[in-house]
C-alpha cells in the first residue's frame, strides 16, 4: 500500500469531507488535501500529483468534478467519484469519464476500503499493460531497424562475391594465379561474414528462447585465436595491427568451440569497428589451472561511463558511434556465450581512451 497512499479528497461539503478523511486514514492511507473546487483539484495535480482523488461531481465553482476529471484523466491519476445519486444517468457520466468507481454518499468504510482496493489493483494492472505495450512497441521498432541493417550487411558481402565472380568470368585468361587466389580470398571472408551474420542471428534467438546449446571439448583456443585474427586482417586489409600474446598451456581448454568463435570474433570485430586505422589491436590469452582469462584492448573512441550499465542489452548502442554501422546483438551474444560457460565478463572504457573486454571462462583439462 506504501506505493498509493496519497489521497486527495475534493469536497465542498466540509463536515462531509472530513468524516470522509478519517475514514480513509483509518484504512491506512494518507489524506493529503481537502479541497473545495475543481480548479483547486486541478491545480493540486499538476504541481503536486497524488495516487487518488476522491471527487465529488457537484463542486462550487465553474466545473463539476466530471469536467476536471476530463482533465486529470489525461495524467493517468485514479479517479472515484462521490455522489449523492446513484441514477443512472449519473452512472453514466461516470462511466464515460473513465473513472475507477464510485462512492454513493453518505459512504459506509467498508464501500470505501472496497472502492479504493479495487481502483489501486485496476490502477496497477493498467500500469502493467501499458509498460507491456510500450515495450513491445520498442520491440518492433527495434526488430524492424534490426532487419534493416541485416539487410545492408548482407548486402555488402553479396556485393563483393558478384564483383569478385564477374571479374573471374569476364577476365579468366587475363588473371594470373595471385589475382585470382586473392578474388577466391575476397569470396570466401565474405561467405564467412554473411554465414557469421547468420550465425549471431540464429544465436540471439536461441538465447532468447533459453536454447543455447552448451557442448564443451578440448579444444585449442590459442590455435583458435590465431585462426579468428588472420581471417580478420585478410578481410580488413590490415586496417589494424593485431598482436597476440599468451601464457600457460592453451591447447587443450574444455570450452565450447561455437560460443568461444562468438565471443573472440565479436570482440575483435568491435575493437577493429571502433578504432581508427593503424591503431593497435592488443589480445592477451592466460591459461591458469582452472580458468582461461581473454582480454581485448583497443584504444579507439571508447564509450560513455553511463552507457556500460546497459553495454550488454540486446540491440543497444553508446551514443557516440557516429555512422559506424550495427545493430546492438553481438555484445549481448558474448555475454550470453560467456555465461553459458559459467564466466564473467567486464568492460572498462572511457571516450577517446579505448576500451578493455575482460572474459573469465571456468574450465577443465
Amino acid at each position: 500500500m506504501t506505493k498509493y497512499q496519497k489521497i486527495l479528497i475534493v469536497e465542498d461539503e466540509l463536515i462531509a469531507a472530513h468524516n470522509l478523511a478519517e475514514d480513509v486514514e483509518s484504512l491506512g492511507y494518507r489524506v493529503v488535501g481537502i479541497l473545495k473546487t475543481a480548479e483547486e483539484a486541478i491545480d493540486r495535480v499538476r504541481c503536486d500529483p497524488p495516487d487518488l482523488v476522491l471527487m465529488d461531481i457537484k463542486l462550487k465553482g465553474d466545473l463539476t468534478g466530471i469536467e476536471a476529471a476530463e482533465l486529470i484523466r489525461q495524467t493517468g491519476i485514479p479517479i472515484i467519484f462521490l455522489t449523492a445519486f446513484s441514477d443512472n444517468t449519473t452512472l453514466d457520466r461516470v462511466l464515460e469519464t473513465g473513472a475507477y468507481g464510485y462512492l454513493t454518499k453518505p459512504a459506509k468504510i467498508e464501500d470505501i476500503k472496497t472502492t479504493i482496493a479495487i481502483a489501486i489493483k485496476k490502477q496497477i494492472e493498467t500500469k502493467k499493460i501499458e509498460g507491456l505495450l510500450q515495450e513491445q512497441t520498442q520491440v518492433n521498432q527495434l526488430k524492424s531497424i534490426f532487419l534493416s541493417t541485416v539487410a545492408h550487411d548482407l548486402r555488402i558481402p553479396l556485393t563483393q562475391i558478384l564483383g569478385s565472380l564477374e571479374i573471374i568470368q569476364y577476365y579468366d585468361r587475363k588473371l594470373d594465379e595471385a589475382k585470382k587466389a586473392k578474388h577466391f580470398g575476397r569470396i570466401k571472408n565474405a561467405i564467412d561474414s554473411m554465414r557469421n551474420q547468420l550465425e549471431e542471428l540464429l544465436t540471439v534467438n536461441r538465447a532468447e528462447s533459453g536454447r543455447l546449446p552448451f557442448n564443451p571439448q578440448p579444444t585449442d583456443v590459442f590455435a583458435l585465436l590465431n585462426e579468428a585474427i588472420d581471417n580478420f586482417q585478410q578481410s580488413t586489409d590490415g586496417r589494424n595491427p593485431i598482436y597476440l600474446t599468451s601464457e600457460g598451456d592453451c591447447s587443450s581448454v574444455a570450452v565450447d568451440t561455437t560460443l568461444i568463435e562468438h565471443i573472440l570474433s565479436n570482440l575483435i570485430s568491435n575493437a577493429i569497428k571502433y578504432s581508427p586505422p593503424n591503431n593497435p589491436i592488443e589480445i592477451n590469452l592466460h591459461s591458469h589451472s582452472d580458468r582461461l582469462v581473454v582480454t581485448v584492448s583497443d584504444r579507439g573512441i571508447g564509450m560513455p561511463s553511463d552507457f556500460l550499465d546497459k553495454l550488454f542489452q540486446p540491440f543497444e548502442r553508446a551514443s557516440n558511434v557516429g555512422n559506424v554501422k550495427g545493430v546492438g546483438v553481438g555484445l549481448y551474444v558474448v555475454k550470453q556465450a560467456v555465461e553459458r560457460h559459467g564466466g564473467e565478463i567486464f568492460a572498462q572504457s572511457a571516450i577517446g581512451e579505448g576500451t578493455q573486454f575482460t572474459v573469465i571462462l571456468p574450465v577443465s583439462r
